[in-house]
């Protein structure tokens, strides 16, 4: 039609010069006409439809045909300006069409070759950027789906003619930039509850859209996905780094040229002293990191496969790495608080766009790395490299808010912040999981001066409350615990006034879990803060006898808290080390999900009054009591391996094998359910995805998260629920997962006796000089095991661990008296005169055969006037291994 050597009718061997004349202008006519009907927006238009039905394109044949006659409009408007601005927000934004049409081209018009011999790259480089006709372009593609599906043809046009490219890679970068300007007001940074938002959208490039675009299917975007890979490969970082550097496409494609490249270039730009930030490599690195820091920014789903691909040659980061430290001592600390000071805010200069990129990159590389690859054959970096970086955005991040440096309400929506306080804190986990700094203090900000900070912290300052929120590990732990009782006491006197009313109920011991369900379980926050006390019945419907000074609660509290942990109760499961996780099958028991409800209340109490409990959970449940901080800083997969070690050793193996599409995996979980085969999705319509090396990483990540989040997240949901109704969140967030592990169990260190003698009280008329007291001291001091210590302080406290403060907080305080075998058992105050005397008279102590015992709803250790050190000694040791001669007073 648009072409008259190609019209049967006219015989080829007939025609005359006059003939071909007017039959050329026939055809030319009708590329006019087909120009002036909107041919490429109707073609466009059929294209979207065929996107949005789910079928393809078009046929393989009409597509030459579309292509040809594509070209043949743009070359008889000799590629006028506003036709080929037409041609780029139409046929050039639909999704992956260059991509099929460089694949399915047939009919003899090599697409390639047309490319070429056309410049049309250049062509639309010129047009766009030295014509100024981007803004119309824009205006034109007024689509979020459109403007990515012409970047990612464009990457393809540019894979076929790389050395346009090369010429033209300051213009690429300005459309790059205008295109991501454009798209960043329709995503939203971070998942939302689509239930209440009906117009977020998941895109498999985006993430989470805000409002619906003109193509809804977001299967073909993997198309354009395999097109935007041009954008985070080594040919085109090697060509942002600087022209000059490229030799031909072939040396770039190759993997040692690259490595041999890339050393080369930082070893050039760090070895210039003078003037550094401002040599012409400072401003190739901050084109590079400029353009990533920008993609990074708004490309939410394949980030992982971008830094993956980025990360996958060291000498990239580690030329990073040798750059910033090139800056000065702690990574040009100093130089860069002073370019905030003057600018106030991150983007003020190219310099931390370098910084962005490179905290991108360790943190890509921390969650990656395996134990065995960090702490032992320490790959990419060493772990004195990661001290440094952890040292010195502490102390960057510390100077930005003590300092104001930034608008602190900024910082919160604020990506480099974001991304410097994600680093920050993974390494801080990483050093709580298992140190590879000098300990806590190496995280504290020595000049803080704690007075001070107490007392902004009481005129609740905003910078001293913006550091406990998002820094608190730059205070001393004994210091946030004081904050934490500080703001527990404050919270008593709002809820609970001078005096309050205690809450009054009784509970059948054969029936601990039931009734303590039944009578606290729907009770308010408020009414669970106040003091409650205790009533037990025994088996026979008697009341027990004894007075609730919170001793008869404690014993309540720790007993029914151990019913609900046990893993025979189902609620929760034991890992192979032994720590308590939420069970995925405690549906089983009935009301389970009010029962973790339940469960967090009852140790949040604990926490609230002061208790411990002896009970060790898992990091991964721990950590999502802690929040939002540890939760984007955590890699699920390093504690895979004490639920699932099976697991673990195979998404290791995915991992590490180079020929994964063997395994023909896509990103889905099967589970047996009841003798029913269920499938999870790990992303929307995973079935659809296939488990690549390329996004293998993501997969194994999505597995891990599934394993010890997604198939427990109702009953954590349920516990988190509980527990932040009686201790709030902002509390939670100034302790790790090591810290609220002390908070809950008590202190993790040996017991110390120095601390426990201090802080003792004697009943009965023992003191610190008796006799019996001395022979108690040197036996647990000198003859007992570390083990039998814990059992010595569990026998009298229920908790092998000392209190988180020592024992001067232990409440009520740990208290021993003497007793003798005739005895009448009653409380402690009335048998203190007793004892006194009763001691005096039986100073030889003729009592041997009876055992200690204890109450530890009190704290109360029983012991008899045992005449020789031997006996005490026996004695305790049998008492505190059998658990034997507990006794309520």
């Amino acid at each position: 039609m648009c072409d008259s050597k190609y019209w049967k009718c006219f015989s080829t061997t007939t025609r005359n010069e006059m003939l071909d004349k007017t039959l050329q202008e026939i055809s030319k006519n009708n590329t006019v006409f087909l120009k002036n009907n909107l041919f490429f927006k109707k073609i466009t238009a059929q294209m979207i439809q065929s996107c949005q039905n789910h079928v393809p394109i078009v046929k393989s044949n009409t597509l030459n045909y579309i292509f040809y006659l594509t070209f043949k409009i743009l070359e008889d408007s000799n590629y006028d300006s506003k036709i080929l601005i037409e041609f780029c927000s139409t046929l050039l934004s639909v999704p992956g069409l260059f991509k099929i049409l460089n694949e399915n081209c047939q009919i003899g018009l090599n697409f390639a070759e047309k490319i070429l011999k056309n410049s049309l790259c250049e062509k639309i480089f010129v047009n766009l950027v030295d014509y100024g006709s981007i803004r119309s372009f824009m205006q034109d593609t007024n689509d979020v789906n459109l403007m990515i599906s012409f970047l990612g043809n464009m990457c393809s046009l540019c894979s076929i003619d790389f050395d346009c490219l090369k010429r033209n890679i300051e213009k690429f970068v300005v459309i790059y930039h205008q295109i991501f300007l454009n798209i960043s007001h329709v995503i939203t940074p971070e998942k939302v509850n689509l239930e209440k938002n009906q117009s977020i959208r998941w895109h498999p490039i985006f993430g989470y859209l805000k409002i619906k675009t003109c193509i809804n299917n977001f299967e073909i975007f993997n198309q354009v996905l395999d097109q935007l890979r041009l954008l985070w490969s080594h040919k085109l970082i090697s060509i942002l780094f600087d022209i000059k550097y490229c030799v031909n496409e072939e040396n770039l494609a190759s993997s040692n040229n690259f490595k041999y490249f890339v050393k080369n270039f930082f070893d050039k730009a760090v070895n210039k002293k003078s003037n550094f930030l401002n040599t012409p490599e400072a401003v190739s690195v901050y084109r590079v990191c400029s353009f990533y820091r920008q993609f990074l920014f708004l490309i939410n789903e394949p980030k992982i496969e971008i830094l993956s691909a980025l990360s996958i040659e060291e000498e990239f980061l580690l030329g990073l790495w040798a750059f910033v430290t090139n800056i000065g001592p702690l990574c040009g600390l100093k130089e860069l608080v002073k370019i905030l000071e003057n600018g106030r805010d991150f983007s003020s200069h190219l310099i931390f766009d370098v910084f962005y990129l490179m905290c991108n990159l360790v943190l890509y590389s921390v969650t990656v790395l395996d134990e065995n690859e960090f702490y032992v054959e320490q790959k990419v970096l060493k772990l004195n490299d990661y001290k440094q970086i952890g040292s010195f955005l502490n102390n960057l991040l510390y100077h930005v808010i003590a300092n104001g440096l930034i608008e602190l309400n900024s910082l919160d929506h604020d990506p480099y912040f974001t991304v410097f306080h994600q680093l920050l804190f993974s390494l801080y986990v990483k050093d709580c999981r298992r140190l590879f700094t000098d300990g806590p203090e190496f995280w504290t900000i020595k000049e803080i001066r704690i007075k001070i900070f107490m007392e902004d912290l009481e005129k609740e300052t905003k910078k001293t409350l913006f550091i406990l929120n998002k820094i608190p590990h730059v205070i001393p732990l004994r210091h946030r615990i004081e904050i934490l009782k500080n703001k527990i006491e404050k919270d008593k006197q709002i809820f609970l006034g001078q005096e309050c009313s205690s809450l009054k109920i009784t509970i059948r011991r054969n029936r601990l879990v039931e009734d303590a369900f039944q009578n606290l379980s729907s009770l308010p926050s408020k009414m669970l803060k106040s003091p409650i006390r205790i009533t037990f019945m025994n088996e026979f419907g008697l009341k027990e006898a004894g007075i609730d000074q919170d001793g008869v609660f404690k014993e309540f509290l720790q007993q029914t808290v151990q019913n609900l942990l046990n893993p025979e109760f189902n609620l929760f499961k034991l890992t192979s080390d032994q720590y308590l996780y939420p069970s995925p099958a405690s549906y089983f028991v009935e009301e389970h999900l009010q029962m973790f409800q339940f469960l967090g209340k009852l140790i949040a109490k604990a926490v609230y009054e002061s208790l411990v409990i002896d009970a060790e959970f898992a990091p991964f449940f721990l950590r999502q009591i802690a929040g939002y901080r540890s939760q984007f800083s955590y890699s699920f997969l390093d504690d895979l391996v004490t639920l699932d070690q099976e697991l673990y050793k195979n998404l290791n193996f995915i991992k590490h094998d180079q020929n994964i599409d063997d395994l023909e995996l896509n990103f889905t979980h099967s589970e047996n359910h009841l003798g029913k085969l269920i499938t999870h999705d790990l992303v929307p319509s995973g079935e659809l995805i296939k488990v690549t090396n390329s996004n293998k990483i993501k997969y194994i990540h999505l597995m891990a998260h599934y394993k010890l989040h997604r198939q427990i997240k109702d009953q954590i949901n349920a516990f988190n629920e509980g527990f932040k109704s009686i201790i709030k969140q902002d509390w939670i967030n100034m302790f790790s997962v090591s810290e609220i592990q002390r908070l809950i169990s008590g202190c993790l260190n040996d017991l110390d006796i120095e601390d426990l003698k201090k802080n003792v009280q004697y009943w009965g008329g023992l003191h610190s000089s008796h006799r019996l007291i001395k022979w108690l001291w040197e036996i647990v001091e000198n003859d007992f095991t570390k083990e039998e210590k814990s059992l010595f302080l569990k026998f009298v406290t229920s908790s092998p661990k000392p209190p988180l403060m020592g024992f001067s907080t232990l409440n009520p305080p740990f208290t021993i008296r003497c007793v003798e075998i005739e005895e009448e058992e009653g409380t402690i105050y009335d048998s203190s005169l007793k004892g006194f005397f009763k001691t005096l008279m039986n100073i030889g102590g003729t009592n041997t055969s009876r055992l200690p015992t204890s109450s530890t709803c009190f704290n109360l250790l029983k012991l008899p006037n045992y005449s020789k050190k031997s006996t005490l000694k026996d004695k305790l040791r049998y008492a505190i291994k059998s658990n034997s001669g507990f006794e309520l007073s």
